[in-house]
């Protein structure tokens, strides 16, 4: 839009820069004026759908209803980034709300991080925690001897020193 008003000499209707001359002063150029205005103010009421054109539509000037619809147009954008971050939350707890219960506590310690993580920080925090248990699991099953760091069992007696006995 800011384009074709421009390649028409219009933008300052929408931006501020032509001022009404005086009625008073100069009523040929405040006709001229006017008429251009009214070109403008159609143009773009003429592209916004029924529901905004009906509230911008009683504005006098195209510099009026260019200002309410920047202000629509930040109160979208606001909308969008708070829907946005409303989205990643909800992805967050049916992420957690899907983990079974062994991951209970680990989700407790998501849910009470402030802020709340994004789902990938979430997923990291508990492949950590999948990465712990089995790290655990496979020191108790008898992998590796927490006291010397020297492998039990037959899958690990290469990594015995020489001459130890266990």
């Amino acid at each position: 839009m800011i384009l074709a008003l421009n390649s028409k000499n219009k933008l300052g209707f929408v931006n501020g820069s032509i001022k009404a001359p005086s009625e008073e002063i100069d009523p040929e150029g405040y006709a001229t004026w006017s008429r251009c205005n009214d070109t403008v103010h159609s143009w773009i009421v003429n592209t916004l759908n029924p529901e905004i054109a009906d509230s911008v539509i009683y504005y006098s000037t195209a510099h009026e209803v260019w200002e309410d619809l920047c202000l629509w147009d930040e109160l979208a954008s606001y909308n969008a980034a708070a829907h946005g971050a409303q989205q990643d939350q909800q992805k967050l707890m049916q992420f957690l709300m899907g983990l079974n219960e062994s991951y209970s506590a680990i989700r407790g310690q998501i849910l009470l991080m402030n802020p709340l993580p994004s789902v990938r920080q979430a997923y990291f925090s508990v492949s950590q925690e999948e990465k712990q248990r089995l790290l655990t699991s496979t020191n108790a099953a008898g992998g590796i001897c927490r006291k010397c760091c020297y492998g039990r069992g037959a899958a690990t007696t290469s990594l015995r020193q020489p001459g130890r006995t266990e």
